[in-house]
């Protein structure tokens, strides 16, 4: 265990003292609600898109709308199509991304394509769900963020299912799903997070 790359997280009920004696016992810092891994939050807010925020700040910092007007249109495709990925990919494989996150970056995809400023008016040449068909469907495959979202989480239900055993999958199995198939967890308000996203997918 390497404890240089570990951290605690406690719940707010737990004492302060309580808290630093546990961190100093066993020397693992304690983590902040800025932390990050690889750019992706450890711990969330209970406003998810307030979560999000640095992320759709770094992706409109990337499609902003002034610079496609120095691109051709063909680069602007590739880097619409890239953005999303790059950016966002290692969210979008372990979080259920808030609609209102996935519906913001479709939108700045958009702009940035059609050269438009946020909420500014104009004619589209076409629906943009058309402009993102895959290409035997005469579209230029740029990749819708919701539907990126369930592809990538059904990935992680997947490996959970074909990798019971894998330490990550044994600690989620244990604290989530225990005596239940992560695919059949009963669902209810106050459930999990983490056990929504395989119920979803």
């Amino acid at each position: 265990m390497n404890f240089d790359k570990s951290g605690l997280a406690f719940s707010p009920k737990v004492p302060n003292n309580i808290k630093s004696e546990i961190a100093n016992t066993l020397h693992i810092q304690r983590l902040a609600l800025q932390d990050k891994y690889l750019g992706v939050p450890f711990l969330l807010q209970k406003n998810k898109v307030e979560s999000f925020a640095p992320l759709m700040d770094r992706f409109n910092d990337r499609l902003a709308p002034w610079k496609s007007k120095f691109i051709a249109e063909l680069g602007k495709t590739t880097l619409t199509q890239v953005v999303l990925g790059t950016i966002a990919s290692h969210h979008m494989s372990v979080f259920p991304m808030p609609k209102t996150v996935t519906d913001k970056m479709d939108a700045v995809q958009r702009n940035f394509f059609w050269n438009k400023k946020s909420g500014e008016r104009g004619v589209s040449m076409k629906k943009w769900n058309h402009v993102a068909y895959p290409k035997y469907l005469d579209g230029l495959n740029i990749r819708q963020s919701a539907i990126l979202n369930q592809a990538l989480l059904a990935k992680l239900a997947r490996r959970l299912i074909e990798n019971p055993d894998a330490p990550w999958a044994i600690l989620l199995r244990h604290k989530y799903f225990n005596g239940f198939n992560p695919l059949n967890c009963p669902l209810s308000r106050q459930g999990s997070w983490v056990c929504k996203v395989f119920v979803m997918v």
